[in-house]
């Protein structure tokens, strides 16, 4: 109502002096101004609001089996093979992680960092062994958010890519991303993968070495076809009829868009896990 009521305001207020920019309707000015706002505001927030990482309670069991596999301390701080000597050491208090820097699985700092679909990073020993040693029938559910994970991002450091289990690291998740990359999901699925899946896409297209030229060629087109028609008097939905409805069809091809872009790169990465198999 209130939106209603400001868009009233500023057709009569500029209405009887011409639009705002000649040429162009105050309608798309308008609807362009609040969808960057809300890109903008959107990525402020996801990058800097820290996102509980604690382990899910119904997945602390699976956890427990990464942690003595891999021979962690246990989180009630114990040794998890049992042989500690001495009195045995207090409780440790629930930790919640806000910073990518911590793997929520070993409790140190992450080692090969390694990002889901939903966003949340592990080390990729931790969210391999958490696949190999769990009991599942298919693709993984994350540790932290229960999500099912489609896809694994390998973003390992300049000095974690010079080791050399890096290589053992890298086959282990192309393997799985192999696997279940192209598993079938909803439309929920897709829009909640939107963030992760386009920060990697837009990290790989502006790096040297990134994606090939031909993809590249092909989301600039994308993104330039969908500007051309977001400015473009031709809508399926005049914004000169319907007014600010109008721009449900300019929202709409947007978001189609970023599915298809984003749907785009998962291609992209389930080719490479199958060239480097």
């Amino acid at each position: 109502m209130a939106m209603l009521l400001l868009l009233d305001f500023i057709n009569f207020r500029f209405h009887s002096q011409g639009t705002i920019v000649e040429g162009v309707g105050d309608e798309v000015l308008i609807g362009l101004a609040s969808t960057l706002g809300l890109i903008a505001l959107v990525s402020i927030l996801y990058n800097t609001q820290g996102r509980p990482r604690t382990i899910h309670p119904s997945q602390e069991e699976n956890v427990q089996i990464v942690r003595d596999r891999l021979g962690f301390i246990r989180e009630d701080g114990r040794d998890p093979t049992g042989s500690s000597e001495g009195p045995p050491l207090p409780d440790a208090p629930p930790v919640t992680y806000s910073s990518d820097h911590r793997c929520p699985v070993c409790l140190t700092d992450t080692k090969f960092r390694t990002t889901t679909n939903c966003g949340h990073v592990f080390c990729a020993p931790c969210i391999v062994t958490y696949w190999r040693y769990g009991r599942w029938l298919g693709a993984v559910n994350c540790p932290v958010c229960r999500q099912q994970v489609t896809i694994l991002f390998p973003n390992f450091s300049e000095e974690d890519g010079q080791l050399p289990e890096a290589l053992q690291h890298r086959r282990e998740i192309n393997e799985y991303n192999r696997r279940y990359s192209g598993v079938p999901r909803t439309i929920m699925d897709f829009l909640r993968d939107l963030p992760t899946l386009l920060h990697q896409l837009c990290s790989e297209l502006f790096s040297f070495g990134g994606l090939v030229w031909v993809l590249r060629l092909r989301i600039t087109l994308c993104f330039f076809a969908a500007a051309l028609y977001f400015i473009s008097p031709l809508d399926i939905i005049p914004e000169s009829v319907f007014g600010f409805l109008g721009l449900m069809d300019d929202v709409l091809i947007i978001l189609l868009l970023l599915v298809y872009v984003t749907e785009m790169y998962r291609r992209v990465i389930a080719s490479r896990a199958e060239e480097a198999t």
